[in-house]
């Protein structure tokens, strides 16, 4: 008979990260969001995998390894060029997607980390992305979240939640001061997209619609 684990809750889909705290287009690895991540989806002595998707990601992944030592959580780095590690160990991977201005994301960065993240994820573990939307050269905003969902899926995993990461200062969404100009869309939360690598007591339900 084998043991099983009990569903993950779906979590609150707003998360505060401080008063006034806007992304910083330099911090691909926000402490405060990783520390609420691990928290919620994965228990103490948890394996937890920091997946960079490019070289920059997995240098800043090395350092937020030390500032998350205090999670009680085993956290390690790996990156989308390393070569296959053992599968199936993992509790929890969190990926960054943030922008990075020196690598462009196209479908293959999205597929190969989804793939790379199914591989490394036991059965009934948990996969969460950190995304930004940001703004095409002619101002238009390019949302990523969808691209990464058709990844996952492609990958096998279940969509579980959408989280908005943001600055709230009393009941509302903090926004910086911006100069006057043309209207355009201010950023200020960083996207989270959570999946479930189904584990033997999920998969006739992901397999089957009418389950």
């Amino acid at each position: 008979m084998t043991e099983s684990r009990p569903t993950p809750a779906v979590p609150a889909s707003i998360w505060a990260c401080g008063p006034t705290d806007f992304p910083d287009p330099a911090q691909v690895w926000p402490i405060a969001v990783l520390r609420r991540a691990i928290t919620e989806f994965s228990h103490p002595a948890a394996r937890v995998q920091l997946l960079a998707a490019t070289s920059r990601h997995q240098l800043a992944a090395r350092r937020a390894v030390t500032d998350l030592a205090g999670t009680g959580r085993e956290v390690t780095t790996r990156a989308l060029t390393d070569s296959p590690a053992t599968c199936g160990e993992a509790d929890l991977v969190l990926a960054s997607l943030l922008p990075d201005p020196t690598h462009l994301y196209g479908p293959d960065t999205f597929t190969r980390l989804a793939f790379a993240a199914a591989d490394q994820l036991r059965g009934g573990a948990i996969l969460a992305v950190l995304t930004r939307c940001t703004h095409t050269p002619t101002g238009i905003l390019d949302d990523p979240t969808g691209p990464v969902v058709s990844a996952a899926q492609a990958a096998d995993l279940l969509y579980l939640a959408h989280i908005v990461a943001a600055p709230i200062h009393h009941d509302t969404i903090a926004t910086p001061e911006q100069p006057k100009r043309e209207p355009r869309h201010v950023v200020v939360h960083t996207d989270l997209t959570v999946f479930l690598r189904p584990d033997d007591q999920h998969l006739a339900a992901a397999l089957d619609p009418a389950a």
